[in-house]
């Protein structure tokens, strides 16, 4: 009998002591935090509009920054701890503007996973890829941030848990800008700066190929 609560004692402690990551690009005050907009600038609040998540991509980040299509970034996207976050595809929406009151663009993640030594993600900077619907596959307009935090198994801990604060003094820009100062709240001050998503541009060529074709088009039918 002693051995079995021994056993179960012993289960529940690991469990507890499981690490918990908290993801986010909320600093806690509007001065230190960049919210996150759509094109127009306009904060992305749960319900409306704005996904994201966190892990990393299989292409180079001169890809990213030149990318011409939603594919190029819901293709090569491998998500980080699809298995605990909100939705199946390991993304999160953004929060609620109404509470609490620090609120509109701005998301978190909360995953209670650990970094697994040896796998794909070890040695991997964080990345986070941000669209502007509900999920990534209605979103046309799209925010590739690559932060200097990394997944690394050696600084895992057991505890205490981990907090990643996405900002501008560890996190870089690759698709879509920066923007200007924007309201999170309907009462509060600016927040200092934002990230804005960006539609992909088509190529050129594939452009004028469209065009042409469609030109080629009308002139069959008028004919």
């Amino acid at each position: 009998m002693k051995s079995k609560i021994m056993s179960l004692l012993l289960c529940s402690l690991s469990f507890s002591q499981a690490a918990t990551y908290v993801l986010t690009n909320n600093q806690g005050a509007p001065a230190s935090s960049n919210a996150i907009t759509d094109s127009s600038g306009v904060a992305f609040k749960s319900g409306t509009a704005g996904v994201a998540s966190v892990g990393y991509f299989n292409i180079g980040d001169a890809a990213l920054t030149a990318a011409t299509s939603a594919s190029i970034f819901t293709s090569n996207f491998v998500a980080w701890n699809t298995a605990t976050s909100p939705n199946a595809d390991g993304s999160v929406n953004f929060v609620n503007s109404a509470t609490p009151v620090f609120a509109r663009g701005y998301f978190t993640m909360n995953a209670a996973s650990r970094t697994v030594a040896g796998s794909a993600f070890e040695n991997k900077n964080m990345y986070i890829l941000v669209g502007n619907g509900l999920t990534f596959a209605t979103s046309t307009e799209f925010l590739v941030l690559k932060s200097t935090s990394q997944f690394l198994a050696s600084n895992d801990p057991t505890l205490p848990n981990v907090t990643v604060r996405f900002t501008d003094s560890n996190t870089s820009v690759l698709f879509g800008t920066a923007g200007a100062s924007v309201q999170t709240t309907n009462t509060d001050a600016s927040s200092n700066t934002s990230w804005r998503t960006l539609a992909p541009v088509p190529e050129t060529s594939t452009s004028l190929l469209g065009a042409i074709g469609a030109l080629a088009l009308l002139r069959r039918r008028r004919n």
